[in-house]
């Protein structure tokens, strides 16, 4: 398998696209959905576009999919069923969190509320060594796939689409170069191999705000629930289980710790930057 050459003219295409995205996936339970939502759009939307407005092209949230009753225990035991995605698309590189705090200015002790800087907000994302089960991932990746495995020319107009978002990073034990050796080489093929796939890209994180704490974004686009079950669940195809894996089962990283999903479908819930309406003093 190799990657489909760019042509000189998407090669200039891509100079005008923007730099980067951030992905969160997840972040809170379903039972805080209530308080959060009203968080994220009352407070920290507007926060956020106050800090690094500037840099932002899109800012953009998707809630996951209900699933069907019947598959919720089998898409928890694949690591997913979280609360949904965010994505930052930049156009630059703005400063680093800890600096746009403090282009912030500084808010009067009286009128003083709780709120968290996106320094705060880094600090506390779970860290690689981290040995519980975890709810979120920040990663931080390239704007364009680096790896576009199948489904290029799919017309969407043809069929729906569930987007099944995951990531994932390789066990301390394993060299970078030799994941991805197994997962482009091995892996991305026997996937390709799933019965009613109809999409697949993936992302190789970036090292930017630090060492990145997952290795991969990945894509897999499914008709509906019931198609993304009979792929993965009733009848997958063989896969080839990497000496180095610590967890027996596709996709062979541990869920809910190494391996974390969701899915959303392709409209985001909320554009940030065009929808809210609300007043913050900033830069």
């Amino acid at each position: 398998m190799s990657c489909v050459a760019l042509s000189s003219l998407q090669t200039e295409r891509v100079k005008d696209m923007p730099k980067f995205k951030m992905i969160i996936l997840g972040g809170m339970g379903i039972d805080e959905l209530p308080s959060r939502e009203r968080w994220l759009l009352r407070e920290h939307a507007g926060e956020t576009i106050s800090w690094i407005g500037p840099w932002l092209e899109r800012y953009v949230r998707y809630w996951a999919v209900l699933p069907p009753a019947n598959l919720v225990p089998d898409i928890v035991r694949y690591g997913s069923y979280t609360s949904g995605i965010t994505m930052h698309v930049y156009n630059d590189y703005p400063p680093r969190p800890a600096e746009q705090w403090g282009m912030t200015g500084i808010i009067p002790m009286g009128l003083e509320k709780h709120s968290i800087s996106p320094a705060d907000a880094y600090k506390n994302v779970v860290p690689f060594e981290h040995s519980g089960p975890v709810d979120t991932a920040f990663c931080y990746v390239p704007f364009a796939p680096s790896d576009d495995f199948m489904g290029g020319d799919l017309n969407p107009w043809s069929t729906s689409i569930l987007r099944w978002f995951t990531v994932i990073r390789y066990p301390a034990c394993v060299s970078k170069e030799e994941g991805e050796d197994w997962y482009r080489n091995v892996h991305a093929k026997e996937v390709m191999n799933q019965p009613g796939l109809l999409r697949y890209f993936s992302y190789v994180t970036m090292n930017w705000q630090g060492s990145p704490q997952w290795d991969r974004v990945v894509e897999l686009w499914y008709p509906n629930y019931n198609a993304w079950h009979n792929a993965v669940v009733k009848s997958p195809p063989s896969y080839t289980k990497p000496a180095w894996a610590k967890y027996d089962e596709y996709p062979f990283f541990e869920p809910h710790k190494d391996f974390l999903g969701c899915f959303v479908l392709e409209r985001p819930t909320h554009d940030l930057l065009q929808d809210y309406m609300g007043y913050v003093i900033g830069p």
